[in-house]
């Protein structure tokens, strides 16, 4: 009787260590691939609901985004009602390490709740609230004089959008962007 005691305690004792195996390690696991995500963002076109709806989505986090062309969309699906900041960052072309590159986005969602079509949101950003977002490589900014550009409209190495969003809401990220040498770019989005 000993023996099946021991036996079931011991099965019992193995069910639990492989629980807590899962349950522990699968947030760390979440974490470190949200971290390091990549995506290649897809073709943007607007005339075509079908397009914007297969764009890759974003999460939570930080992701590495290339472009497959000079535009293209990313989209977020916000999992409560909050204010989420957009960051976009690390503007670069993949050819270039000059970094000689520029751009701009938008935090676009849909006209109305049962339309097809998506519109740019005004965001609080850096000096102010806008529409489109600039941003820059190192290069570019350097060599560009913007001492008389409204500080919501100076290109920036990285460059928020705030917009309030409820449970289930989904928003494209639609980034213009081109590098002398290649004639695509990649950047980071950082979600939070």
């Amino acid at each position: 009787m000993n023996k099946i005691v021991i036996s079931r305690l011991l099965s019992s004792l193995l069910v639990l260590i492989m629980v807590l195996t899962v349950i522990l390690s699968d947030p760390m696991s979440f974490d470190a691939e949200a971290a390091n995500k990549k995506v290649t963002s897809s073709v943007c076109n607007h005339k075509k609901a079908s397009k914007y709806n297969k764009a890759p989505s974003i999460r939570v986090g930080t992701t590495k985004v290339l472009l497959k062309k000079k535009n293209a969309l990313v989209k977020f699906k916000a999992t409560e009602n909050k204010t989420y900041t957009f960051t976009v960052s690390n503007l670069y072309d993949p050819k270039d390490s000059d970094n000689y590159v520029c751009g701009h986005f938008y935090v676009m969602r849909r006209i109305s709740e049962n339309s097809q079509y998506i519109s740019g949101t005004e965001c609080k950003t850096q000096g102010g609230k806008a529409t489109s977002f600039n941003i820059a490589g190192k290069s570019f900014l350097d060599g560009w004089k913007q001492k008389k550009v409204l500080k919501k409209n100076r290109y920036r190495l990285s460059r928020y959008a705030k917009v309030s969003l409820e449970a289930g809401e989904t928003v494209y990220i639609e980034v213009h962007a081109a590098g002398i040498k290649s004639q695509r770019a990649g950047y980071t989005i950082k979600v939070k």
